[in-house]
Order: structure tokens, then C-alpha cells, then sequence
């Protein structure tokens, strides 16, 4: 599906860019030090394989976990996907940053946001980028999030990645 649904984009409309937002873990023990859900076994998604095979322009794995979560780490996950990028697509990781909002009964700090963002920038390039879900912690601005954010790590213009392959 994945495979037929990518080239029929591209043989009407090359220019535009399709991706994928999967669960971060594509099967316990990938890598190593992961446990949780299997998504390959449980939801048939051979997430893995898309990547590899190039069947996207742009990777968004679900990396809802703190940097140092000690079964879902998101710097191992992070260096696992980065590693499955056999043909060098824009990976974009999802980040978790309605846990920065206060409408949560256990918030992440926004620390803990703008460390993952620098992780990534870290692991994959300073022109990377990350996406955030949801736009529900924006509205709620904990601990000036946005200023922090729009000031800081933020605050140089954003570019679109090349995608030299379209």
C-alpha cells in the first residue's frame, strides 16, 4: 500500500513531498535497549521497510518519550531511525510537547522539549527540524514555552530541507 501509494503521487505530482508519522518503535528490541509495543507485529506496519526503501520524502517516527526514558529512549530511537535512512530522506521526529502543557497531570518540563530538539539537531544536522503534537501546548504557553522556543532555539529563519531526490 505504502509502495503504490507513493509512486501514484509521484507519477501525478512529483514536486509533492509524502511522509509518514509512524509509532516510534518498530518492534521491541530495535534497538537493543527498547521495549513496548510491537507496531510491526500487533499493527502490520512494516514501518521499517518504507524507510529503507525509500517509499517516503519525509520521516516523522512518534518519538513520545524523554531523552532518557530507560526502555524508550528518545536519543536511542532517534540514532535507530537515523540509522534505517538508507536513502538519506529528511527525518523530522515527533515530539510529545503537549506533555509541556499544563492541562497534563504530570507535565515534562520544557526543558526536557528543548533538550530533544537540540538532540536532534545533534544527531541528524542543525538544519533538521522536529514536529510538534499538539498545538494544544502552544495555547497553553507553560513556563513561556513560546518565548523560549522563539527566542532561542527558534530563533534563526527556517529552511526547507533539500529533498534532492524529487
Amino acid at each position: 500500500l505504502v509502495e503504490e501509494l507513493y509512486g501514484a503521487i509521484k507519477r501525478v505530482k512529483p514536486w509533492v513531498k509524502f511522509g509518514i508519522s509512524p509509532f516510534g518503535i518498530w518492534r521491541p528490541g530495535y534497538p537493543e535497549t527498547v521495549r513496548g509495543f510491537d507496531a510491526y507485529d500487533r499493527l502490520y506496519a512494516d514501518s521499517r521497510k518504507w524507510l529503507m526503501e525509500g517509499w517516503v520524502d519525509y520521516w516523522t517516527p512518534q518519538l513520545y518519550w524523554k531523552l532518557s526514558a530507560p526502555q524508550q529512549s528518545y536519543r536511542d530511537l532517534l540514532a535507530w531511525w537515523r540509522a534505517q535512512n538508507h536513502e538519506g530522506r529528511n527525518i523530522w521526529p515527533g515530539n510529545y510537547t503537549s506533555r509541556a502543557s499544563a492541562r497534563r497531570s504530570a507535565p515534562w518540563s520544557v526543558g526536557e522539549l528543548l533538550d530533544q530538539v537540540q538532540e536532534t539537531r545533534a544527531q541528524l544536522s542543525p538544519n533538521s527540524g522536529n514536529v510538534h503534537f499538539s498545538m494544544d501546548a502552544f495555547l497553553v504557553d507553560r513556563d513561556s514555552m513560546n518565548a523560549r522556543l522563539a527566542n532561542g532555539l527558534y530563533a534563526p529563519p527556517a529552511l526547507v530541507p533539500p529533498s534532492p531526490w524529487l
